[in-house]
């Protein structure tokens, strides 16, 4: 379980910007990642994502991860879920926002499946007690940790 570390916003673009739940993420996933003492990183996912990681590094993420893949323009749950679950593996973060939007309300759930661990769903405010972690409901979902085997 140490190795689970960071906060991932998934990032969701639209008309060629990041959409504006993107930015609130950001701004939640900042105070999240100050909390714990961890980085923030953001996940952006399309072919026309090279600007867009400037413009989240300065909205406050430390790291951007770039899928960039024409395939990837519209939302597509299998590929989505594909390109966020392989990243997850390999950066380990102990937390992942996600818009309460339909991309987010699709995707969640499926992470979750495919990495086990917590989720919650329309959380409107976050805070860190270390662990457990606790959530209030509204706005965002959040896939947690994957709990020990």
């Amino acid at each position: 379980m140490d190795n689970y570390k960071g906060v991932l916003v998934c990032g969701e673009i639209a008309e060629g910007k990041l959409a504006p739940i993107t930015i609130e993420l950001l701004g939640a996933g900042r105070k999240l990642a100050n909390e714990l003492g961890e980085e923030l990183s953001t996940l952006l996912m399309g072919s026309k994502t090279g600007g867009l990681g400037q413009e989240a590094i300065a909205y406050g993420t430390d790291n951007v991860y770039i899928a960039e893949d024409s395939l990837l323009d519209q939302y597509n749950s299998d590929a989505y879920t594909q390109v966020a679950a392989d990243l997850c593996r390999k950066a380990l973060p102990s937390i992942m926002l996600l818009g309460h939007t339909d991309v987010g309300c699709d995707l969640a759930p499926r992470l979750n499946g495919r990495l086990g661990g917590g989720l919650a769903m329309d959380c409107l405010t976050l805070s860190v007690a270390r662990r457990p972690r606790s959530w209030s409901r509204q706005g965002l979902s959040l896939v947690g940790t994957p709990t020990p085997q």
